[in-house]
């Protein structure tokens, strides 16, 4: 889940720049299967964005500046070589400011799962899962994946 505003901006720039990240293209334009080229315009495929929600949510006016200014932000980032790989985008639960992250925790928070709030770069907070959760289930795996694996040797000797 990601907050409206500034959030949302960052979250759309770092979407788009994970091939140039990964040092396939220079620029996001370059790559045709990224929502890049559908945002500025350029191309118009399955329009599976609601252009005007996104706006509203970016608290743009009209498309003419969102794309001006996502086409500068894209740029700034780029020129600024600020193309690491952030946690927050790829294993968190929620991104935003303070309120916002506290507020999607407090809701999802129960016995099972107790999410950790972490401040992030730019004034972003995040969500996170508590690694513990991960350690109960991959226990749980290892008692459940031999005997999954042996019902279905038991399955395949009943089927010859």
């Amino acid at each position: 889940m990601i907050e409206d505003g500034e959030h949302l901006w960052n979250c759309i720039q770092y979407v788009d720049l994970n091939m140039v990240r990964a040092g396939v293209v220079s620029h996001p334009r370059d790559w045709p299967w990224c929502g890049y080229q559908e945002l500025i315009g350029e191309r118009m495929g399955y329009r599976m964005l609601d252009m005007d929600r996104l706006l509203e949510l970016l608290g743009m006016l009209d498309l003419r500046s969102f794309r001006t200014e996502y086409q500068e932000r894209i740029l700034r980032t780029i020129e600024a070589k600020r193309l690491n790989r952030m946690k927050c985008w790829m294993e968190s639960i929620a991104v935003g400011g303070k309120e916002y992250v506290t507020k999607i925790a407090t809701t999802i928070r129960d016995e099972r799962l107790r999410p950790r709030i972490e401040e992030g770069e730019n004034g972003s907070w995040a969500v996170w899962e508590s690694s513990s959760n991960y350690r109960i289930m991959q226990n749980r795996a290892a008692f459940i994946m031999p005997q999954l694996s042996l019902n279905a040797k038991n399955w395949a000797q009943k089927r010859i």
